[in-house]
């Protein structure tokens, strides 16, 4: 649903799950997602969602401007993060070649392509940023695989707006090509909390527990992630 709130339009969805309490977080695509209690009826979610507006409001306002001072744009690229780093899109355009190629040199991202046109230099950025991005979670689970009684039935790479990693109760677990863009500490902490729940399917404090016994600093990796996360786009 739409909210017109002093002028601003809000796009507010609502999630049913099995929890206790209501959580509403801001989505990539700047919706806000409203996660609530299976039991919950959704005139008491909008009180509270209605009672949070202004600061709704003010939080997208200002994602908005950030968002707009991070398209660093200059006469023939962009910038975009890989790894924690920014590095600049620089295209060489060559009519001759027969397969374009993206390598990565000093500061840039270098596309050799027979097209330049914005969507295809996008489709060759994607598929460079989910083959590393695969690559570099199925090293890193390796890397932890000690740490764990269980191992992973299998490990994708897949596209989400909904969360950066995802394990379910057969122990497939994916993640979202996007986590490329964040530093190893960010990316080694989303594989930890997803193989962590192999042990346990839920977020208690024996869950917890078990992420903090292996990187005690992961609270700093949640709020990197909750503040950049709107940013790891192309």
């Amino acid at each position: 649903m739409i909210i017109n709130y002093k002028g601003q339009e809000i796009n507010i969805l609502i999630e049913y799950r099995k929890r206790k309490s209501i959580s509403i977080k801001i989505d990539y695509d700047l919706k806000i997602r409203v996660l609530a209690p299976k039991e919950a009826n959704q005139d008491q979610v909008m009180n509270i969602v209605e009672s949070k507006l202004d600061l709704i409001s003010k939080k997208l306002n200002e994602i908005r401007k950030l968002s707009q001072e991070q398209q660093v744009k200059t006469k023939n690229d962009t910038q975009i993060l890989y790894m924690g780093k920014k590095y600049f899109i620089k295209i060489v355009l060559d009519k001759n070649l027969e397969k374009s190629n993206i390598s990565i040199q000093n500061n840039d991202i270098v596309i050799n392509t027979q097209n330049d046109e914005q969507e295809q230099v996008k489709n060759i950025i994607k598929k460079y940023l989910k083959k590393q991005c695969l690559k570099q979670v199925k090293k890193r689970v390796s890397y932890y695989q000690s740490d764990f009684k269980s191992k992973p039935k299998s490990i994708k790479v897949v596209e989400s707006n909904k969360f950066w990693g995802l394990c379910n109760s057969n122990r497939d677990i994916q993640f979202n090509w996007r986590l490329i863009m964040a530093p190893i500490e960010v990316i080694d902490y989303v594989i930890i909390h997803e193989m962590s729940h192999m042990a346990h399917m839920n977020h208690s404090k024996s869950f917890w527990k078990m992420v903090a016994k292996i990187m005690p600093d992961y609270k700093k990796q949640v709020e990197w992630i909750g503040i950049n996360g709107r940013y790891m786009n192309i």
